[in-house]
């Protein structure tokens, strides 16, 4: 998000958009803006009951002073209850793995302690 620090100091200012916090909108909304950077903003759009991200916009201001929305990322068609399969995550080496030792004897690679001098 074009480099701002989460806690809000500088270089960024993360704060709350006031009419987000509204009881009839179904979204709680913040905007990020650089100083450095001042044509340049974002805003951060999040469900309001469970937490989840919604969407991101991204702003840039033209030459009469109007923000215009240039990009807007939405995450509300995600699905956060995927299903993985049990093996996804699984540690267990899969069936034709082979050591390094068992490799060398199926190829008969010589290891450092079966070297001639």
């Amino acid at each position: 998000m074009h480099g701002y620090r989460v806690a809000g100091t500088e270089p960024a200012s993360f704060h709350l958009v006031p009419h987000s916090v509204a009881e009839r909108t179904p979204s709680v909304s913040y905007i990020i803006t650089d100083p450095n950077v001042q044509d340049y903003a974002e805003k951060i759009y999040f469900d309001r009951k469970t937490g989840y991200l919604l969407q991101m916009s991204y702003f840039d201001k033209d030459d009469k002073g109007v923000w215009n929305e240039t990009r807007r990322d939405e995450f509300q068609f995600w699905d956060f209850n995927v299903h993985f399969p049990a093996e996804t995550f699984s540690v267990r080496p899969m069936r034709t793995y082979l050591l390094k030792e068992e490799l060398n004897k199926l190829y008969h690679t010589p290891t450092d302690s079966t070297k001639s001098k």
